[in-house]
């Protein structure tokens, strides 16, 4: 550097010594010298500030980069036309001060690259515009950029979120960019002296805006008057300009709605390819497409919708994103989140907290399938996810859980967890993150997952949920009572049973939507429930009404209630495919007001539920035809032919006879393809053995599928679904359980039929209430503690006071009828369900009246033919019920059609063929062959005659007279010729039959005989007419050819599989209710899920004579009980309960257990598994117990013990409920049967035991040497004296005699072990009850363990690591980030192992000193009493001594085991330091010293 530069800059030189800031400002530079740099660093390497103002610096030299601690730079009015290069260079650059240069425009490269930079001065420049680059300087509070020539802003200015103070005065602005607004930490904005008109009315928003200039503008009136006023009422004006702008902005891009009906549609645009920029500030394309999923939730707040998780269908992976959209512009949104994002879920819970703008989730299950239980909340605000710290006691892992929120709190109900499902209800406090249970005073809803759940004040009502089975009931707590009530439902309203549905309350009604049904169909009806708001009492069984939707089916829905609309999200198309999911979107958006929603009117059809096959019917047809079998939704070439063939069968068959029903040929199936009846039958042999006879398959059939009465009860149903969807759906009218139950029999060879015909209304019904229970029956008969003595008596006592009486025709007693049925049944072994057939008619039905006869009720049931299976007569089964009829006792009052998997026909024996006259089945012949009987779909071979119509023949001669004349031609024939079926040729084929004596055709009368339905042969019949003309003659058409008969087509069905489980669940759901006359018989699963906890099978309830709601004996039968508890009888009269076992219960080996009113005490025991041969005890409580034994050595039969009854009724009353064993014996008699050797002396035949007395009286059976019984009384000191008036004893007797069994003590302790005996009994019972075990079939443990596995894939992994949990920090693992803290949870968990390890040896320890100490006492005890010690009672403390000596050997060895394994686990491996030796040194002396302890005691013990 020149020395005059020197010396010039020489003392400033000095000053950046101390000051750290070079001054070289007013130098008149036109460049910075060469040596600039070395020179400076000469004098201070360290510079901060660098001041180059008022000189005439073009541009700075690169080589001052290496000044890396510049901090301020100072450039004012230099010649800079440009940003200086190397300013990006200077890392720690915090000002910049370029004012009054020549800078035309900034560059956003060099400008973005100046990430900390606070403060930057532009003003006094030639700046045109602002552009991008501004918005990267992350640290930018300070703008100076005043006296320029700026016309325009970029928009994405807006993002300088650390802006506090802007300088924008005296340029050309004309307006600000919108996103002024938001500048969020914009304290102080300069705009004067512009050419500004209006103000971005979004800039109302900066609240915390304190000055802002607009002096000398251009303003509009209206602004200058709110600016002159103050900021604070600019702001508020612009506030009020954005809303209005808003407002117009909506109206004009708002979608335009299509009014469907209740509904106003939209479709949801979304853009596929949007750039937006991430956190990092990178770009990222979002495809805003919201697809199509299952378990996510739908969550609204004003007018957002958000869509979480889920699982989508385009590639069925569970989900973590975040859609949005607004109900103003329905366009989707994939929003990015920032932060800590949830881990992707589905059936989790979603609430929107109002309080706070935030979206909070709680559970789910997770990728790996693994439920969760953690929260989490979005501020939609910032979209940033957060996880709190949650305080008190969190919820268990579920899935399906319900959540609502009110007032800053979140409920959450229910759920499922893993291995059961839940009922509990849980509250979160939003601002502390605090979990609370909330106990309820009463019992709530059953465990269940998938409810829906609506909060209204202090009212939370729960609706519906699954646990086995699809609910739908609905409950309410009281938040303020905590008390649970069940809101029971109207008979006449429908009871909707749904899942995954929502409900809400709306103008004091209750409204629920939507769901998936127990079908697993989604519905699409709504029904609301008028619920006064706030009210406490509950109205009295209100009814849901439906509400008409006029919805599309078949469409995939998400639906939210929010502020009284519902508003439902819906695909694009109706039904998709699996290839098309991945193309499936929420396109389209649908709102209503609920107050625009009107009820469906409510006529007749409407009050009754609604049709159960229907629905599943419009389930099926929904799901379309890939859910089904292919051959079910077409037709073969085989079905093509015989539906021709059907169609001209059917045709000329109403045209022949109008007045008859059309014949049933061609319902629907499931999938609503035109089907052959016959081809639906489908002959199935099951594995299963016990549906293998007509008996088993019928009962099965009847009790597994649920009764479902025709929709219209005076036509056969349009729609005959395949038995295999049956048996799926559990449940079917009288047509389909028929089907399947002919299905089943003619797999195992019985030559079964479907027969449709007419019954009366009970049967069509399955109305049973006037028909005996076949178990009611033979419950009377087996036990003679119920009504049925009673009956017998009054039967006898009505027989004998009406000796001389007219007798009665009214129906017999049910007792009689029920005796004579058994009669029966033992006579000719009938099977138990004959019984049920026969009639056991209780009181006398009304009597039919003619047009009850006539009834057109149409019903399907089943016909067995006799010649298979050793079948020896035709019978009817009704497949609802399984009961058997004969052909000429049925209900049925009327036969049309029959037919199986091979034909069809059509009965022809009615009194007048050409009316609607009903064919009595007592008087129709089955003789299918009969082709004047029956008319065939299929002509199988010749013309056969009846020999009836044979002999008729023979009795007229060669002519035909009457009405009961027939002619019969037949041939065979499928598919006529279409000469036949149409123009005149059809009425060609009617035959004119004349009879000599009738001279005109006016006594011509026509009766249809048959119909043939035949071409191949020469002659062709369809039908024949008979007239009676005068001569004997009979006029016809020429034949004609007609092609082949076809073949029956085969079955369609796919073949019917029933799995053990299904077989075991018995019913449908798992319970089956029938009411018969006077009983109520209930049936439960045995297995599976639907079985009940306490093993109850069957449940048999008895109502008293004259009433059907006051029960008279309940009778419950168990299963699987591991008490093998059979049978429980009650007598609610006689408040009497009687158990029943299996095999001998427990080690007593109880068969039954009675008691009645906790008085008297009935025990049968099995005798033969007992040491002491016990058969029977009975008790009455401080009476008396007798004992009845068998097999026993000793001959002992009975065993009577009377006790001292206590004196006064009110201290008896008093002393009821006394223990036996406190209540004094007065007698004991025990009673002895004689021995096979009648000569055997002094043989005892009773002995009575007078305890209070203190002498026993012994009487002997008769022998050879003395025919009368002798008695011989025996005192305390055992000598003996004669009885008075006694015959005599020889010396040898009266020593036998004298040989008793024990003392009086030994018979009284007997007595006592007894009573003892049956005390534990019965606790031992109520403990059964209060703790009922159920013993799982193998089947069941592999099913439930597979479950298990599937559920949770991680428990097993998770479980391994939780032993070191309560040593972790409240971090887990992750928060170990030091060796160290390491280090401390490692010897935290040795020090609990030590300490375990102790305190197990201290457990032995003790146990072991309690054994000594017992010892001590009896050894005492011994020394003190010993010479007063009998010989026994010396032998028993003998064997006591023994025993605890031996359990305090076991205690040694067990404590010298576990110090063994305590030192082992403790034990150093090979390269252990000397410190752990050491510790295991301690611990051995530890457990050392706790067995020390023990060693005095057990040495002064021996």
């Amino acid at each position: 550097m020149a020395r005059q530069t020197l010396d010039l800059f020489r003392e400033r030189l000095e000053e950046s010594k101390q000051t750290f800031k070079f001054n070289a400002g007013y130098a008149g530079l036109e460049s910075l010298p060469g040596d600039f740099l070395q020179t400076l660093r000469r004098y201070n390497q360290h510079i901060l500030e660098l001041e180059l103002s008022s000189n005439k610096l073009a541009e700075l030299p690169l080589e001052l980069s290496d000044l890396k601690q510049i901090k301020v730079i100072r450039m004012k009015y230099n010649n800079l036309v440009r940003l200086p290069d190397l300013l990006p260079s200077w890392q720690r650059l915090e000002v910049v001060d370029l004012c009054g240069n020549q800078l035309v425009n900034v560059d956003p490269v060099i400008l973005a690259r100046l990430t900390s930079v606070r403060e930057l001065d532009l003003s006094g420049n030639m700046l045109v515009d602002v552009g991008e680059g501004f918005d990267r300087l992350p640290s930018l509070a300070v703008l100076h950029m005043e006296n320029n020539r700026i016309e325009s802003i970029h928009e994405s200015f807006g993002r300088c979120r650390a802006l506090t103070k802007l300088d924008l005065s005296s340029n050309n602005l004309r307006q600000l960019p919108s996103s002024m607004s938001k500048l969020r930490k914009l304290q102080r904005l300069g705009c004067a002296n512009n050419m500004l008109r209006r103000i971005p009315s979004s800039m109302g928003q900066m609240k915390i805006l304190k000055e802002f200039d607009l002096r000398y503008n251009d303003l509009e009136p209206a602004y200058k008057k709110k600016s002159e006023e103050g900021l604070s009422r600019l702001l508020g004006f612009l506030r009020e300009i954005e809303e209005r702008e808003q407002q117009e902005e909506i109206e004009r891009l708002r979608p335009v709605g299509i009014q469907v009906g209740l509904f106003t549609e939209y479709r949801c645009r979304a853009e596929q390819s949007q750039v937006v920029t991430d956190e990092c500030g990178k770009p990222v394309v979002m495809d805003n497409r919201c697809w199509a999923r299952t378990g996510h939730t739908l969550t609204q707040a004003g007018s957002m919708i958000f869509i979480f998780g889920g699982t989508t269908l385009r590639d069925g992976t569970r989900s973590n994103e975040l859609f949005w959209m607004t109900t103003e512009r329905m366009e989707w949104h994939l929003q990015m989140t920032f932060g800590d994002v949830p881990a992707p879920r589905d059936q989790h819970t979603a609430i929107f907290d109002t309080t706070s703008n935030r979206l909070v989730i709680f559970g789910g299950r997770n990728a790996a399938g693994k439920r969760l239980n953690d929260v989490w909340h979005l501020d939609t605000t910032s979209w940033r996810w957060h996880k709190p710290q949650m305080e008190g006691s969190a919820p268990g892992p579920r899935t399906g859980a319900a959540a609502i929120s009110a007032e800053g709190q979140m409920y959450i109900f229910g759920g499922q967890a893993h291995g059961m499902r839940l009922n509990d209800l849980h509250l979160l406090d939003l601002q502390s993150w605090q979990w609370e249970q909330l106990i309820t005073v009463n019992t709530g809803p059953s465990p269940r997952q998938l409810p829906a759940m609506s909060l209204c004040g202090t009212q939370l009502y729960v609706h519906g949920g699954k646990n086995n089975f699809v609910l739908d009931d609905l409950w309410v707590l009281n938040l303020i009572r905590k008390e649970w009530s069940e809101i029971v439902v109207g008979s006449q309203s429908p009871h909707p049973a749904r899942q995954m549905h929502i409900m809400d309350m709306w103008s004091d009604q209750l409204f629920i939507f939507g769901g998936s049904d127990d079908l697993g169909g989604m519905s699409d009806r709504i029904y609301k429930m008028k619920l006064p708001y706030g009210s406490a009492a509950l109205p009295q069984r209100p009814d849901w009404v439906e509400i008409n939707l006029d919805l599309e089916a078949g469409r995939m829905r998400s639906a939210i209630f929010s502020d009284g609309r519902l508003s439902l999200l819906e695909i694009g198309q109706n039904t998709y495919s699996s290839s098309e999911k991945g193309l499936v979107s929420w396109e389209s958006i649908k709102t209503c007001r609920l107050g625009d929603l009107q009820a469906r009117p409510m006529g007749l059809a409407n009050r009754q539920p609604d049709n159960a096959k229907q629905l599943r019917l419009d389930h099926a047809l929904a799901l379309g035809v890939n859910k089904h079998p292919a051959a079910a939704a077409r037709h073969s070439r085989k079905e093509a032919v015989m539906l021709d063939h059907v169609r001209a069968f059917s045709s000329i068959f109403q045209e022949l006879y109008p007045q008859r029903r059309q014949l049933y040929l061609l319902p629907q199936n499931e999938t609503g393809c035109q089907k052959l009846v016959c081809t639906t039958i489908r002959p199935t042999q099951l594995p299963q053995l016990s549906v293998n006879n007509w008996q088993g398959a019928a009962e099965f059939v009847a009790r597994y599928f649920a009764f479902e009465p025709l929709q219209n009860p005076l036509q056969p149903p349009a729609f005959l679904p395949s038995p295999a969807s049956v048996v799926e759906w559990q449940g079917g009218d009288a047509f389909d359980i028929s089907n399947v139950l002919v299905s089943l029999l003619t797999g195992v060879g019985y030559d079964a039929y479907m027969v449709m015909g007419y019954a009366n209304p009970a049967t069509v019904q399955c109305n049973r209430s006037r028909v005996a229970c076949h178990d009611f029956v033979h419950s009377l008969l087996r036990n003679p503690n119920t009504a049925a003595m009673k009956a017998r008596g009054r039967l006898e006592e009505r027989k004998k006071s009406s000796k001389y009486a007219a007798k009665s025709h009214n129906t017999p007693n049910l007792l009689a009828r029920a005796l004579q049925q058994e009669a029966s049944m033992n006579a000719h072994s009938v099977n138990h369900m004959d019984l049920s057939s026969a009639a056991l008619d209780p009181p006398a039905p009304e009597p039919q009246t003619e047009q009850s006869e006539k009834t057109t009720l149409v019903h399907c049931w089943v016909l067995v033919l006799a010649g298979k299976r050793e079948v020896a007569e035709n019978f009817f089964i009704e497949a609802t019920t399984g009961q058997r009829y004969t052909l000429d006792g049925s209900p049925y009052n009327g036969v049309e059609f029959v037919w199986n998997h091979q034909n069809y026909w059509v009965c022809m024996q009615m009194p007048q063929p050409h009316s609607d006259s009903r064919a009595d089945p007592a008087m129709i012949k089955f003789d299918l062959l009969d082709t004047m009987a029956w008319e065939p779909l299929l002509d199988v071979g010749l013309p056969v005659i009846s020999q009836e119509a044979q002999a008729a023949d023979n009795d007229t001669g060669s002519s035909i007279s009457g009405q009961s004349a027939a002619v019969s031609m037949r041939s065979t024939m499928v598919r006529p010729a279409p000469s036949l079926l149409t123009g005149k040729s059809r009425g060609s084929m009617a035959v004119r039959v004349s009879t000599a004596g009738s001279s005109t055709d006016n006594n011509v009368q026509f009766r249809t005989v048959s119909m043939a339905s035949s071409l191949a042969g020469p002659v062709s019949r369809m039908s024949v007419a008979v007239g009676l003309p005068a001569a004997n003659e009979v006029e016809a058409e020429a034949p004609f050819e007609a092609p082949l008969m076809p073949d029956m087509p085969p079955s369609w069905v796919p073949k019917l599989r029933f799995s053990q489980e299904m077989m075991d669940m018995r019913c449908p759901k798992g319970i089956r209710t029938s009411q018969y006359w006077r009983c109520q018989h209930e049936i439960f699963a045995i297995f599976g899920e639907t079985s009940r906890w306490d093993g109850l099978s069957e449940r048999l309830t008895i109502y008293q004579e004259g009433s059907d709601k006051v029960a008279e004996e309940v009778r419950e039968f168990f299963a699987r009980r591991k008490d093998r508890l059979q049978l429980r009888q009650v007598i609610l009269l006689s408040g009497s309960t009687t158990e029943q076992f299996e095999n001998g219960a427990g080690p007593s080996m109880l068969e039954t257990l009675m008691v009645t009113s906790n008085k008297q005490r009935c025990m049968t025991f099995k005798a033969a598994a007992r040491a002491d041969g016990l058969r029977m005890r009975e008790q009455t409580l401080g009476e008396s117990m007798t004992e009845t034994f068998q097999g026993r050595s000793d001959r002992l039969l009975v065993r009577k013990c009377k006790y001292v009854p206590e004196s006064g009724e009110s201290e008896r009353g008093r002393k009821d409920s006394k223990l036996d064993d406190q209540m004094p014996i007065s007698r004991i008699t025990l009673h002895y049967a004689r021995g096979t050797d009648q000569s055997e002396a002094a043989a005892k035949a009773k002995i009575s035991i007078f305890a209070q007395a203190r002498y026993i009286s012994m009487t002997f059976h008769s022998s050879a040497d003395n025919l009368t019984p002798g008695q011989q009384l025996v005192v305390e000191d055992q000598s003996a004296k004669q009885h008075a008036g006694s015959s005599s004893l020889s010396s040898s007797s009266t020593e036998a005699a004298l040989k008793l069994d024990g003392s009086i003590t030994d018979y009284v302790q007997a007595v006592r072990d007894s009573e003892r005996e049956a005390r534990e009994i019965l606790a031992t019972r109520e403990r059964q009850e209060a703790d009922i075990k159920l013993v799982t079939p193998f089947y069941d443990i592999i099913r439930e363990a597979s479950l298990e596995d599937e559920d949770e894939p991680e428990e097993e992994v998770v479980a391994k690591s939780e032993y070191i949990a309560p040593y972790l920090p409240s971090g887990g693992i992750a928060a170990l980030t030091t060796r160290q803290q390491a280090l401390d949870v490692r010897e935290q968990c040795l020090q609990g192992l030590k300490d375990r390890l102790v305190e197990r040896a201290n457990i032995i320890s003790a146990r072991k000193d309690a054994e000594v100490i017992q010892l001590n006492k009896r050894q005492a005890s011994f020394a003190r009493d010993r010479t007063q010690m009998t010989r026994e009672e010396e032998e028993q403390h003998e064997l006591d001594m023994a025993d605890i000596e031996m359990r305090i050997h076991i205690l040694d060895k067990r404590l010298q085991h576990h110090e063994e394994r305590a030192l082992s686990k403790q034990e150093p491996r090979r390269h252990l330091s000397r410190l752990a030796q050491i510790e295991h040194q301690m611990l051995a002396d530890q457990l050392g010293s706790s067995t020390a302890r023990a060693a005095p005691l057990i040495h002064s013990g021996s």
